[in-house]
């Protein structure tokens, strides 16, 4: 059996190639190295984790003998990272996957048992990001942590910005173009309407104002300040 120190250089080293997305021959679309050498150091043996999208993040959380569940569309993948596993004596027994889009697949999970780690690296086209958020944030542990990737991509970008700008979430580092969060409360973080979230509060002219609009919007945020000074100082 491969021992888990090794597994991220020997993918690293092969380049096994598991996505197809309707291609012919399989492609490697593998996430950065430091990410997976990040995963192997922060993620404890035994987990309970759960990814949207699949490939070497699934290979190296199987070598930490993680509770995990894998959500992707093609079935093909999960048989080819479970054939390479399988030659690399890494189990898979306590590997569940879903081959089906993420979408579809988190709202019947959603009461599904607490997680240890989640990564959100599924579908990037809008609001896909989102949605694997919306049903897996409520489900992280107090002190878990949440992975998301691609964020020099819009849905990804926003959904950072937006995770740094609650209070419930601690922005541990950027990984490249991962952002590694740490959930911080056991709170529910999903009943919120816009007024309790900072990032969806802030407010923005509509295109065209006048500038009226501008001055007028400045002397409100002046106003709101005061306020939230004044409170805090009773």
């Amino acid at each position: 059996m491969l021992p888990h120190d090794d597994v991220v250089d020997v993918l690293v080293r092969e380049r096994p190639r598991f996505h197809m997305l309707g291609s012919s021959e399989p492609q490697d679309f593998g996430i950065q190295p430091d990410v997976l050498r990040w995963m192997q150091a922060n993620v404890p043996p035994a987990s309970r984790t759960l990814e949207t999208g699949s490939g070497y993040t699934t290979v190296v959380l199987c070598s930490l003998n993680c509770n995990h569940t894998a959500i992707a569309p093609d079935q093909e993948e999960f048989d080819a990272i479970r054939r390479y596993c399988e030659s690399k004596g890494i189990g898979t027994d306590t590997l569940e996957t879903h081959a089906a889009p993420s979408q579809r697949v988190l709202p019947a999970l959603v009461d599904g048992p607490p997680l240890d780690f989640v990564l959100i690296d599924g579908d990037h086209a809008f609001p896909g990001p989102f949605i694997d958020w919306f049903y897996t944030a409520d489900r992280l542990k107090q002190g878990g942590l949440l992975l998301v990737d691609d964020t020099q991509l819009r849905t990804g970008h926003i959904l950072r910005e937006f995770l740094r700008g609650e209070s419930e979430w601690q922005h541990v580092q950027d990984l490249g173009k991962t952002a590694v969060f740490r959930r911080l409360t056991s709170e529910p973080l999903t009943g919120k309407w816009h007024g309790q979230q900072s990032w969806a509060n802030k407010q923005h002219l509509v295109p065209g104002a006048r500038l009226t609009g501008l001055v007028e919007m400045a002397r409100r945020r002046v106003r709101l300040r005061t306020r939230i000074r004044s409170w805090r100082a009773s």
